[in-house]
This record gives C-alpha cells, sequence and structure tokens, in this order.
C-alpha cells in the first residue's frame, strides 16, 4: 500500500477532526444531569371485594320536617293615577304676514307610466337554438374488460426493433 502525501494529509485531518468531536460532546455531556422524573403520587383506594353484600348506612341529613308554606299575600291594587282630560286646543290668531312665494318651481320630468298588464310584442323573442345531441361514442374493438371477446392475437405494432 503506497500512499501519496496528499492521502496523508486527508487521512490525518479527518482523524483530527473525529477526536476533536469525541471531546466537544464528551464535555458537552458531562454538564448535562439526568432530567428529575415525573413525581407520581401513589393512591390507594382500599381492597375491591367485589359482589358483597353490605347494609345500609343511615342517611347522615336530618330528616327535612315539613314547613308550612305562607300564604301569599293578596295582591294589592294600586289606585290608577286620575289623569286630567286634554285641553282642547284653541285656534290662536296668527297676524297677517304676506306669504313668500318661492319663484323658482321645481317640475320633474314625466315618465313613462307602464300597465301591470303582459303585453303582447309584435316581435317574437328569439332565444339560442338547441345544439343537436351527439350519438354516444362506441369504441371500436375495446372488447370485454374480463378479456372473454375480441381477436386472440392483435395486429403487430410500428414499434423500433
Amino acid at each position: 500500500m503506497n500512499l501519496s502525501k496528499n492521502d496523508w494529509i486527508g487521512l490525518g485531518a479527518s482523524v483530527g477532526l473525529h477526536l476533536v468531536l469525541l471531546v466537544l460532546f464528551t464535555f458537552m455531556n458531562l454538564g448535562v444531569s439526568d432530567p428529575q422524573p415525573i413525581g407520581y403520587i401513589q393512591v390507594e383506594f382500599g381492597d375491591f371485594a367485589e359482589g358483597q353484600p353490605v347494609r345500609r348506612t343511615p342517611d347522615p341529613r336530618p330528616e327535612v320536617q315539613e314547613v308550612v308554606p305562607d300564604p301569599e299575600p293578596e295582591p294589592v291594587e294600586q289606585p290608577e293615577p286620575q289623569t286630567a282630560p286634554p285641553e282642547e286646543a284653541r285656534p290662536v290668531d296668527l297676524p297677517d304676514q304676506p306669504e313668500v312665494v318661492d319663484e323658482e318651481k321645481i317640475t320633474s320630468p314625466e315618465t313613462e307610466t307602464i300597465s301591470p298588464e303582459e303585453q303582447n310584442d309584435p316581435a317574437p323573442v328569439v332565444g339560442p337554438e338547441p345544439k343537436p345531441e351527439r350519438p354516444p361514442v362506441q369504441p371500436l374493438g375495446g372488447g370485454d374488460p374480463e378479456g372473454r371477446a375480441g381477436a386472440e392475437q392483435g395486429d403487430d405494432g410500428e414499434g423500433q426493433d
């Protein structure tokens, strides 16, 4: 095995780089401590016994004595406030003033009134001409999808050999 000068330089650089990375990662991992585990609390529910008959415990709530509801007070009718009858308006004598007449008169343009009845136009409405329906496309020599119909041997294609 005959290595040239360039091969030795490449081999030395590769080994040196790997040693530097090994030392770097070693020091990085020394400073990291293990994360603290998640704290769990152990809960014991006691002994479980399936299907054992038990005595009924006395109800810890005191018995509720029947409370006689207070009779509802009769609704007190509030007297309606009497309203005074409205005073009749009397005509007022206004002083005689000449009426101001606006010399500008606004005239609106005359508009056509359209009757709600349907009007027959002598010109017939021309609609789009219906397009003739094309017959459905049937493939030529398609055969059965399962391969039971059609020719057993096909024609040779025009491929390049």
